[in-house]
């Protein structure tokens, strides 16, 4: 994600996001497309990356780990 130009910081974020289960979407268009292409992404829940950072941080999390154990959910 870092050389599709997401700062570090964010693509830890995305990155523990994917691991937990959520999904990613991006896209490349022209500039002349891109505020439709952002009302179309925008539409489709997007998350706060900050919001999700410092629910992340409350649990303990400092940064993506490859190496950690699977995520699981209880009670699905």
């Amino acid at each position: 994600m870092t050389s599709a130009g997401v700062n570090e910081r964010e693509a830890h974020v995305y990155a523990k996001s994917v691991r937990r289960g959520g999904s990613v979407v991006s896209l490349r268009t022209s500039e002349a497309r891109a505020p439709e292409a952002e009302a179309i992404m925008d539409r489709a829940t997007p998350i706060d990356v900050a919001t999700r950072r410092a629910d992340y941080e409350r649990e303990g999390w400092t940064q993506f780990d490859a190496n950690a154990t699977p995520y699981v959910r209880l009670g699905i």
